[in-house]
Order: C-alpha cells, then structure tokens, then sequence
C-alpha cells in the first residue's frame, strides 16, 4: 500500500469511527533516511482529550509507525457581540 493510500484509509478511519467522527484531520506518510514510517497528523480540534483519543486511534490503527502530532487544540471561544440577521 503506497503512502497516500494509507493516509487515505487512516483519514476514512478516523471519519467512520464512532468514537472519533472527525474530517478535519490529514494523515501525511513519510520515511526517515533509516527506513522508518511516520505518520504526521494536522488539523484542529477542541480539546486535549480529543487530540489524545485521535492519536492513540491511529497508533491501534498503525503500530508499526511512529506518529507525529501536529493537531492543535483550538478552543472554541463566544463572539464579541451577538450577530444580528435582517
């Protein structure tokens, strides 16, 4: 399986597992000059424990990888001011 595929099914993974259901992270796969897979995961979400659980998913999903985790936890904050429609 080539590297953009595996990406695509850790991607699917993380979209169709229940406990999960996120679109919004990419999985990018690359070697280290020692022949080493890594998995590099981005995007954003809301908590600590939701980056945690994302990581260890593809971790279960891919144990002979090394995951980098450039996820960032964004915390969703209220506007300033409320908006108001016509």
């Amino acid at each position: 399986m080539t590297g953009e595929h595996r990406a695509a099914a850790l991607q699917r993974v993380l979209a169709e597992d229940p406990a999960i259901a996120e679109l919004g992270i990419d999985a990018t796969i690359g070697q280290t000059p020692a022949g080493d897979v890594t998995i590099v995961l981005s995007g954003q979400v809301e908590t600590a424990e939701r980056r945690s659980a994302i990581e260890q998913r593809v971790r279960d999903e891919a144990p002979d990888c090394h995951v980098v985790s450039d996820i960032l936890v964004i915390e969703p904050t209220l506007p300033a001011e409320p908006e108001v429609l016509p």
